[in-house]
């Protein structure tokens, strides 16, 4: 079950499981700059709900792909 979880974490970051450490927190950051909801603000409500889900999304998988590297 882990597995699969760890697995679709790499894939909301668009990373192979054999990204290294500091190719995964760039690629985080890069994620959450073109992700950030206040840059779809003018975009209507439903486009920054979509952004703060998505941005929620690669934290969470950051967070468990971490947790696995160390």
């Amino acid at each position: 079950h882990g597995h699969i979880v760890l697995e679709k974490a790499y894939s909301v970051l668009g990373l192979s499981p054999d990204a290294s450490v500091d190719d995964i927190k760039k690629m985080k950051r890069e994620l959450l700059k073109k992700y950030h909801p206040d840059l779809y603000s003018g975009k209507g409500e439903q486009a920054v709900k979509d952004a703060t889900q998505k941005s929620q999304r690669i934290n969470q998988a950051y967070e468990t792909i971490m947790k696995m590297k160390n």
